[in-house]
């Protein structure tokens, strides 16, 4: 579900963390990417227009550290999220759901723990099943939405990808 990507900049640390701070604060050209920066990670998401009711709706999710290596270039490593939906509120709604169906006050037999923790997990895989399943269904969306990601991290922080 997540794939490791590793980019360079041109730019110092210090000045990549500014810029971007400046990029996800102020008016910009890319009015689709949204996000914020926590130091010297960061998390940027870019979401289709919302059509019917917001139904069909695919969001694509990048989280990342910028780091100096010991050259004096500045790293970016980013880790996308492939799938429809972020991937805090994917964990934080299965969570739940976890917990109820374990953990009930007039749960009384332990014997039954063991079922409902498998029900629950059996839940949790065909959700992420199914999420994966539209984000292949739509994956020409996504690589233009993975394509905005890219153009906004080469304008801002002026960089370029490398291999991992």
């Amino acid at each position: 579900m997540f794939r490791k990507t590793v980019w360079e900049s041109s730019l110092p640390q210090r000045q990549c963390l500014e810029a971007l701070q400046r990029a996800l604060e102020g008016p910009h050209d890319w009015e689709d990417v949204r996000g914020a920066a926590y130091g010297n990670r960061f998390r940027l998401k870019v979401l289709t227009r919302p059509r019917f009711w917001r139904r069909g709706r695919l969001q694509y999710t990048l989280y990342g550290a910028i780091t100096e290596d010991g050259n004096g270039r500045t790293r970016i490593t980013a880790r996308r999220f492939r799938g429809c939906t972020d991937p805090v509120t994917f964990l934080l709604l299965y969570s739940l759901i976890l917990l109820m169906l374990c953990i009930r006050p007039e749960l009384q037999n332990l014997r039954e723990l063991p079922f409902r923790a498998g029900l629950a997990l059996l839940c949790c895989v065909l959700a992420a099943g199914a999420d994966a399943a539209g984000y292949l269904f739509r994956m020409e969306e996504s690589d233009r939405l993975r394509t905005a990601l890219d153009n906004f991290l080469r304008d801002v922080l002026s960089a370029r990808e490398t291999d991992p």
